[in-house]
């Protein structure tokens, strides 16, 4: 991305705490984050997710959820927007990511990137005045975020790896499934071909006003599969998040695109994902163990690549984990962190609480017999 110097002129931060005073800034907002200024990955800042998001948690959230946008000016002009919430977290309130914990890519949006620095350098000092601590999900290492808030002393909590599929320099899908490895391809074909045999298989792919029925199951699905293997998530343990889903179908603004594998009975596998300026961005993935023995999700993945590919979106953002059944799509990786910065003593125990005496505690966890570990997460899941 270019860097212009950044001119003198004092930056003032003003925060939309109101739901209200989101919509005016609709236009702006949107041609800041398409200017691409921080990542290249920008639908979690877009400004039709997050209305979405801060609307489901103004209905749910109410008592531990502050909407805090936070808009940077210069003189009258707006130059950057950094979209964020005050969450409680261990007693303490935290300034997180709007979207949090349902989002997956952090990020801000500048008219330029150069004013990315100075503009986060304003931003924490008013929020060292209303929170006590930062806690960002999900940031790219390499972006301009990460880069301001490593200058600032916030420090990575956590990391992981979210996978990239670039389908840019072929010219057709088959000419893309050739660079796989054809070990690879000759087993998907095998299994593929058994799974027919076995089963009369449906290939569906819903736009936002079709996928109604895919969206509750393809939730409950992923529901059941953390359930069943004894894993619990932040949004899952959140109850916004199955509104916030459902609610998909009415979210105007949000391309939202669903894919199924299912027989006449059941689901085999599904996928919830979002297109956002040319690119795809793969959201939530829901699998069938009882057809294990096919590949479902390998199978899965394969049909929604082939399908972006015929919308023209050849850029697939497939996120964390960076499984093998993404990887093998010539996925690459991005490394992303978790990052941290506490403003106060409260600030600082919820983190530490946060992210060294629970992840202990999930270690320690591991060790437990496996019928009581599910049994705990299950009931974790359902708080």
């Amino acid at each position: 991305m270019t860097r212009q110097e950044p001119r003198s002129e004092r930056l003032r931060v003003e925060f939309k705490s109101d739901l209200a005073e989101l919509a005016p800034l609709a236009e702006r907002w949107e041609i800041l984050n398409r200017r691409e200024s921080d990542h290249d990955a920008p639908f979690f800042q877009s400004y039709a997710w997050n209305r979405h998001v801060a609307g489901v948690r103004s209905r749910y959230s109410r008592t531990r959820y502050k909407l805090l946008v936070a808009t940077v000016w210069r003189g009258g002009d707006l130059i950057g927007l950094w979209p964020l919430a005050l969450m409680r977290s261990a007693g303490a309130w935290m300034a997180r990511s709007l979207d949090d914990p349902f989002g997956q890519l952090a990020g801000v949006s500048f008219h330029d990137a150069a004013d990315v620095a100075p503009g986060i350098a304003a931003i924490l000092a008013e929020l060292r005045r209303r929170a006590d601590g930062l806690q960002i999900e999900g940031v790219i290492v390499g972006s301009e975020l990460h880069a301001a808030l490593s200058r600032h002393g916030a420090a990575a909590a956590s990391n992981s790896q979210a996978v990239v599929a670039d389908l840019r320099p072929y010219p057709s899908f088959q000419a893309f499934e050739q660079t796989i490895k054809s070990s690879t391809r000759k087993v998907l074909r095998k299994r593929a071909d058994k799974m027919r045999q076995a089963h009369q298989i449906e290939h569906m792919m819903g736009e936002r006003a079709q996928i109604g029925p895919l969206l509750g199951e393809i939730f409950e699905t992923r529901l059941q599969w953390l359930q069943r293997n004894g894993r619990t998530s932040p949004a899952f343990r959140d109850d916004a998040f199955k509104p916030l889903i459902i609610g998909l179908v009415h979210a105007e603004g949000i391309e939202s695109l669903a894919f199924s594998l299912t027989t006449k009975q059941r689901s085999i596998a599904g996928q919830l994902g979002f297109a956002y300026a040319g690119k795809f961005y793969a959201y939530m993935t829901s699998k069938n163990p009882e057809y294990d023995e096919f590949s479902p999700g390998r199978q899965l993945y394969k049909m929604v690549i082939e399908a972006c590919f015929g919308r023209g979106l050849k850029v697939l953002e497939l996120m964390s984990p960076a499984s093998s059944d993404k990887l093998e799509w010539n996925g690459q990786v991005k490394q992303v962190e978790t990052m941290v910065m506490p403003f106060s003593m409260r600030g600082r125990l919820a983190i530490n609480l946060t992210h060294r005496f629970m992840p202990a505690a999930r270690r320690l966890s591991r060790k437990l017999p496996e019928s009581l570990r599910r049994s705990l997460v299950r009931r974790l899941n359902q708080t």
